[in-house]
């Protein structure tokens, strides 16, 4: 099912990284698996670990070796773009394309994404282990509504306020109810830091 969109997904993603997805049971999730099922350019690939030792396998391809502490800088893969707490991003020297490992926590099945994601349009996966999507029930529908739809249990809700505006640039529409959603849900959480 969906082999159309498999095969538009996995044609932008290296396929030496793909082996190690699917031996350290990663998922491709969010804006990507988005873009091939409303078939719009990806401009990046998310990827979720179960653990870190998937997160450095992925980085040991990166940097062209399984064992990231004897790398050879001629063996070089990826250029490091960025680094947070909560994920790596790396550039594929080849493809210029954008993989950004993320690693705030550990995710062993998609149902453990979606419930962190703020949209239900977001909650979509590739099981990289599988070789096969994994939809929220409401993904699809949702996607071909162009209608935003908000998941309260996200953990960051202050940033999918923000991530409103770039929904509605790409032709997402909110109800008053589902903005009002996302403002009690960013008042009731607490905050105790800059973080």
């Amino acid at each position: 099912m969906y082999e159309y969109e498999k095969k538009k997904l996995l044609s932008n993603v290296n396929e030496e990284l793909l082996e190690n997805l699917k031996k350290g049971g990663c998922f491709i999730a969010g804006g990507s698996v988005t873009s091939v099922f409303t078939n719009k350019e990806i401009a990046d690939i998310d990827i979720y670990v179960p653990n870190k030792k998937a997160a450095v396998a992925i980085c040991g391809w990166a940097f062209g070796c399984e064992d990231v502490s004897y790398c050879a800088s001629e063996s070089f893969a990826g250029i490091v773009v960025s680094t947070t707490e909560r994920s790596i991003t790396l550039k594929d020297k080849y493809t210029d394309i954008l993989y950004q490992i993320i690693m705030f926590d550990n995710f062993s099945s998609p149902e453990e994404i979606f419930n962190k994601f703020d949209f239900t349009v977001c909650m979509g996966a590739y099981d990289c282990a599988k070789e096969e999507f994994v939809l929220h029930e409401d993904f699809l529908k949702h996607c071909s509504q162009r209608q935003l739809h908000f998941n309260e249990n996200t953990s960051y809700p202050f940033v999918s306020a923000l991530r409103v505006d770039k929904y509605k640039k790409k032709g997402y529409d909110i109800s008053r109810s589902t903005f009002i959603k996302i403002l009690l849900t960013c008042a009731a959480k607490p905050i105790n830091s800059w973080d």
